[in-house]
């Protein structure tokens, strides 16, 4: 789920949830980086960091639910995006 917080020159802050599977090897300890693409381009990949849930020790893990705050440069209307 993607949903836009708040706006700030031209940097929106959105609140990006990842959803990992329950089958055996759905997570991933590598970093996981988002990218969006609009009507103005694409923000180049960033790397979520810093979930909101302090209980999580190791974001990305099979079966979890990750928040993070995620500042983007504004590309107008998403229309996609991707993860690595």
């Amino acid at each position: 789920m993607l949903e836009y917080i708040s706006v700030l020159w031209a940097v929106l802050t959105y609140r990006v949830e990842v959803f990992t599977g329950h089958m055996s090897d759905a997570g991933t300890d590598a970093n996981v980086h988002l990218m969006l693409v609009g009507e103005r381009g694409d923000t180049g990949y960033r790397q979520l960091l810093k979930p909101l849930s302090t209980d999580l020790s190791q974001p990305f893990q099979r079966g979890q639910v990750i928040t993070i705050l995620c500042e983007l440069a504004y590309v107008f209307m998403t229309f996609n995006f991707d993860f690595r």
